[in-house]
Order: structure tokens, then C-alpha cells, then sequence
């Protein structure tokens, strides 16, 4: 747009705000320099170093310690976080739940009669 030459003024609008003219990423490139048999050798070469790549292994920037409270491990209840969007002055936890089997990172719990597995982060002891 400000490279453009209107026809009224006979400039451009860049010429006005910055006295000369704006030099353009096509400037840049002379499109007589290139010529076919460079293509090719270019795409071969590029086709070596491509192939001549070696993935680098990745590592794991975040290693966020979650907190887990020691009596979770041998609690007979717990309290069940609810992950939804919920009315003002709501219960956050459901429960208690009794616990039928634990893992490292599920628990296996009664939730009206019927066995859920929920994830260790949403569940907290109860002391009852």
C-alpha cells in the first residue's frame, strides 16, 4: 500500500512521510542470477542434509511436584473434587466415598452404590 505510486501526486506514499522510497523484499533478489541447473543441484544437496538429520531427544521442562497427603495412602474414605463449573456458595467435594482400591495414581471408590476409578489429584482424605 505505501509502495504503491498514485497516479495524482505521481509518488508513492512512503516517498511523502519518509523522502525516499522504501526498498521492497523484491529488490533484494535479481531473478536473472538463477538459473536451472542451480535448482538442481540445490534440491540435491538440500535432499543430503535433509536425510542426514538425526532427531534430538526432547526433555521435560516441567517437572511440577504435586502435593499428596501421607494419610491418602492408608484412608478407608475420601472426599471427591467436582470438576465442573458450578453456582456460587456449591460444594467443591462430594463425599464421603468409601475406597475400594488405590494405586499410585487411581482410586477405586463407591459412588452411590456403583465403583468409580478417579484420578489421585481429585480426591482428598477423609477422616471419619
Amino acid at each position: 500500500m505505501r509502495s504503491a505510486v498514485k497516479k495524482d501526486i505521481n509518488a508513492t506514499c512512503a516517498e511523502h512521510v519518509y523522502g525516499t522510497t522504501l526498498r521492497l523484499p523484491s529488490d533484494l533478489f535479481s531473478i536473472d542470477n538463477i538459473t536451472t541447473t542451480c535448482n538442481q543441484t540445490y534440491v540435491s544437496f538440500l535432499r543430503e542434509k535433509m536425510r542426514a538429520l538425526q532427531p534430538i531427544p526432547t526433555s521435560a521442562h516441567s517437572n511440577s511436584f504435586m502435593f499428596v497427603p501421607t494419610n491418602l495412602k492408608s484412608c478407608s474414605h475420601v472426599f471427591l473434587r467436582v470438576d465442573s463449573v458450578q453456582s456460587p456458595l456449591s460444594q467443591n467435594y462430594t463425599g464421603p466415598h468409601e475406597v475400594i482400591r488405590r494405586t499410585d495414581k487411581v482410586f477405586t471408590i463407591l459412588i452411590n452404590g456403583r465403583k468409580k476409578a478417579v484420578s489421585i489429584e481429585r480426591v482428598k482424605p477423609a477422616y471419619v
